[in-house]
């Protein structure tokens, strides 16, 4: 048997820290994997290899271990700002700042719940034997009492103000693993995405655009 499992993840991006702190690396415990147990012994045996049906402890721990790794990295903030940036109303404000460079607009929303959806892929090796890739999802999202969205340069650069609570939910096909409520979170100064800001989808590609023209 072998005495080491190499387990690695990816279609995951590393990102800042951020004003909202939930302990992601939880949601992939021991028994939130145990309920896909069935499902996942059987994907990684479609190669032939008997030893996630012999010894399902060293699967599952490497698993575990892949995800904690990969989702202690990741700041939900910033994919909560990915999910904002598909608005018409944002998208309509980014064009307005990208016409007039060095100003910034502002877009006060009420309540709502913006989330989006990863795909975290879990690949393990066994000495020789490398087995199928796992794929799970990730939902990251808030329940949003109220937030003042900064935009400038086409992009989401800020939230100005805002309340709300921040949840994750991890599930291997139909089956929902974990879930993590987080605690409120209140912005009440100025908080700056990094690197400038979440580029706005339509305006970056309008922006191209006017480059190449």
């Amino acid at each position: 048997m072998p005495s080491q499992s190499q387990p690695s993840v990816a279609a995951l991006n590393p990102l800042a820290l951020s004003p909202v702190q939930i302990s992601l690396e939880e949601l992939p415990s021991a028994e939130a994997l145990d309920q896909a147990r069935g499902e996942i012994q059987s994907k990684l045996a479609e190669e032939g290899s008997r030893l996630a049906q012999l010894n399902w402890a060293i699967m599952r721990n490497a698993t575990g271990k892949a995800l904690r790794d990969a989702l202690g990295k990741l700041d939900l903030l910033e994919y909560l700002a990915g999910a904002w940036c598909t608005a018409i109303e944002l998208r309509d404000l980014a064009k307005k700042t990208l016409k007039a460079p060095g100003t910034e607009d502002t877009l006060a929303l009420g309540e709502h719940e913006p989330s989006i959806t990863l795909h975290p892929v879990v690949s393990i090796q066994c000495g020789p034997v490398r087995f199928p890739a796992l794929t799970f999802d990730l939902e990251l999202g808030a329940a949003v009492e109220c937030a003042v969205l900064v935009v400038a340069e086409g992009k989401l650069a800020g939230i100005e103000t805002g309340s709300f609570k921040p949840f994750a939910t991890l599930s291997y096909k139909d089956h929902e693993l974990n879930k993590l409520n987080g605690k409120e979170v209140s912005i009440t100064r100025r908080y700056k995405f990094p690197r400038g800001g979440v580029p706005i989808p339509c305006s970056a590609a309008e922006e191209g655009e006017k480059s190449a023209a």
